[in-house]
């Protein structure tokens, strides 16, 4: 005895995904690929009245007949749940085989708020992309923002702003598919730039950086939407105090255009590091540190010294350096043991501590707690009588 068996037939798709928010048409058909013949309809089945599609642009029922052997749904937008689909083949008015599609919602894109992170001209235009079909959305911003025309709702709206400021623009949005709240930081102009600068480095000392050693540097607070940032290396206090000194002018050079820098010195002397920010609507103030120190000994003729720390708080140490390189006149001063003064001047020319560095001492130091904060002269008197001089800055 010979079985036969019972043509198959196949429902596509198998498996379909219907995003919430979204009406998306979708044709289910049945392939007949055996050729079965005397097919008299075909008994598609969705579940329940209430079913998540739409069939011919009304609510699809729970069961449908067609004499075709496809079906054309689209899902209902905010429907929390779309229903599967189900048919069966009805062969010589007699059901013949039963098949399903299986249908998954997803939650679909997420939200999201688009127009410009700069106000340059006193307006801009905002919308929200991925808006389920049927969400309502309110508005709200920070600072000195108003809503054209006092309507702070809609999927898209436009502020009006001319302050110089950082605001947050919200829009809080409420559907079937869920509620989110969506923000972006927006500058208004070019607010004022106000932020901390860490620096590191490795060595020789908490004050001093070494010529060869590179200084990494970084904006603690980065600018709001800054598109990229200037770095500035320049010598303290200026580069005419070194030419009146005869001094080579400190320089050297930065590598970066972010948050990070890296510095790099060509020759010893005091520095100061600025940087600033450039956005679309212009270029910030800068900021910095007001100074630091690179190889802080300065050197003339071979007689050195060393003024630290520069800034000074509590405490200025001054130390000098006597080598075989020193002048003959510096020499022969030292074998007669005459010590070396030294003087903190203000700029009205006021001693404010003076001593003296003995031929068998290498250092002196100034108490500075009782000093109020600001820029002081370094006056230090050879034993060959020739002045140096170096401005040192005290801070609290």
């Amino acid at each position: 005895t010979i079985q036969e068996t019972a043509p198959e037939l196949e429902l596509a798709p198998a498996t379909v995904a219907t995003e919430c928010g979204i009406a998306t048409t979708r044709t289910f058909a049945v392939s007949n690929p055996s050729g079965l013949e005397n097919i008299t309809s075909y008994e598609w089945n969705l579940g329940s009245a209430n079913n998540g599609w739409l069939y011919n642009g009304s609510p699809a029922p729970q069961n449908i007949t067609t004499s075709s052997n496809t079906l054309n749904l689209t899902s209902v937008c905010n429907a929390t749940i779309v229903k599967n689909v189900g048919v069966t083949v009805r062969v010589n008015n007699v059901n013949y085989k039963s098949y399903t599609s299986t249908v998954s919602r997803t939650g679909g894109d997420t939200p999201v708020i688009t127009g410009s992170s700069a106000i340059c001209g006193g307006s801009a235009n905002y919308s929200i992309n991925n808006l389920a079909c049927d969400a309502t959305v309110t508005w709200s911003a920070t600072g000195n923002t108003t809503f054209s025309g006092g309507i702070n709702t809609g999927s898209s709206i436009t502020i009006e702003n001319n302050d110089e400021e950082v605001i947050t623009l919200t829009a809080n949005i409420s559907s079937a598919c869920g509620n989110f709240t969506r923000t972006k930081t927006v500058t208004v102009g070019v607010p004022y730039f106000s932020s901390g600068i860490t620096t590191s480095w490795d060595g020789p000392g908490q004050y001093v950086v070494g010529i060869n050693t590179p200084v990494h540097a970084t904006i603690d607070t980065p600018y709001p939407n800054a598109t990229e940032y200037s770095w500035y290396l320049e010598p303290y206090p200026d580069a005419q105090t070194y030419i009146d000194n005869g001094w080579p002018v400190p320089s050297g050079d930065t590598f970066g255009s972010g948050t990070h820098c890296i510095l790099t010195f060509d020759v010893p002397g005091d520095y100061t590091m600025t940087v600033k920010a450039h956005t679309p609507c212009g270029d910030t103030n800068f900021i910095g540190v007001g100074y630091f120190a690179v190889d802080t000994a300065t050197y003339d003729g071979g007689y050195s010294y060393r003024a630290f720390p520069n800034p000074a708080t509590d405490e200025l140490v001054v130390s000098l350096n006597k080598d075989s390189k020193s002048p003959a006149s510096f020499r022969e001063a030292s074998i007669t043991k005459e010590p070396t003064k030294v003087s903190l001047i203000n700029d009205k020319g006021k001693v404010l501590r003076e001593g003296f560095i003995q031929p068998a001492k290498t250092s002196l130091t100034f108490e500075t707690r009782d000093i109020p904060a600001g820029n002081y002269y370094l006056h230090i008197i050879r034993p060959d009588k020739k002045i140096t001089k170096k401005q040192i800055v005290i801070k609290h």
